[in-house]
């Protein structure tokens, strides 16, 4: 190779590698309201040529105004199934419906963003297929009044390498220091137990599920009504101008016998990596409340 073209490969690289991502993409406004948006969005995905599913919806705090759908296709499953356990946590992208005042927006997670998180030394095999994962999710929406497609969730310039990495402090916790909050005999009992606590909790809501394909490994996401679980999240995260509905809902994630859920520390600082110091320490009782709420699940 030209020794130029060597030079310039190298630099684009780097520089490619570096580009900032954020947690979250504005699609935009829809100009209809959240159930005629839902209506538009459920048709979409049923003339879908890229065979996506919603696997899931759910109003967070029984809020009509603000809808999470959660959607799948065969490229996302894919990922999953050919990525480590934790792919799991990729089992749905969220989708969210948010009316404020006369405007109703739609936004989604980011999937680079998540993906870089949740794959970690995986994702660079599949960044191809997550990008062309995200612009088919793109290319699914309906027609809206005002289209944008704006990534937002952060001021600072994360790359793939800082979130990948990413802890709020150094010594706050990261995305290996999952919590185990069940262990039960084999991975058909641990789904069973959860399944039947889910069908009789005042506190939590099965929002979606999705088992990796020829693994003992199968994602739960789960609405949290108990000790103010979202409320709080709205009161005191979700308050830019720009909501993030569809951080929620909360994932917890079977893998053989043992059931796993991210610390609360790291994925709220993920979701919201702006968060000043006085937020952030409130972190700790949202963390606490949550966990005791999907603990209630193990219950055999």
């Amino acid at each position: 190779m030209n020794f130029k073209l060597m030079i310039f490969t190298i630099i684009g690289t780097i520089f490619l590698s570096a580009a900032p991502i954020k947690p979250y993409i504005f699609i935009g406004e829809s100009g209809e309201s959240v159930e005629r948006t839902k209506s538009k969005i459920i048709q979409a995905v049923f003339f879908s040529d890229e065979s996506f599913e919603i696997i899931g919806e759910y109003n967070p705090e029984n809020n009509p105004e603000k809808l999470v759908l959660i959607l799948t296709n065969p490229t996302l499953q894919k990922i999953i199934t050919n990525s480590n356990d934790n792919a799991a946590y990729l089992g749905g992208m969220h989708l969210a419906i948010t009316a404020k005042g006369e405007m109703t927006y739609v936004s989604c997670q980011n999937p680079e963003y998540w993906a870089i998180a949740f794959l970690q030394d995986d994702y660079n095999k599949h960044e191809s297929a997550i990008i062309k994962f995200k612009n088919e999710l793109l290319g699914l929406m309906p027609s809206m009044s005002m289209r944008i497609d704006m990534e937002y969730g952060s001021y600072s310039d994360l790359t793939s390498e800082e979130i990948k990495n990413y802890k709020y402090k150094r010594k706050m916790p990261g995305f290996s220091d999952t919590v185990k909050i069940g262990e039960f005999k084999n991975f058909k009992e641990a789904v069973g137990v959860i399944e039947s606590n889910l069908a009789s909790s005042s506190v939590c809501k099965q929002v979606f599920t999705n088992k990796t394909e020829g693994k003992n490994v199968q994602v739960f996401g789960i609405g949290l009504s108990g000790n103010n679980g979202e409320s709080s999240f709205f009161k005191i995260f979700d308050t830019g101008d720009k909501r993030a509905t569809s951080f929620l809902p909360y994932e917890i994630i079977v893998i053989e016998n043992n059931v796993f859920m991210l610390n609360g520390r790291y994925r709220f600082a993920l979701g919201f990596p702006d968060q000043s110091k006085k937020i952030f320490s409130k972190t700790k009782s949202v963390q606490k409340n949550i966990e005791a709420d999907l603990r209630t699940l193990m219950i055999k």
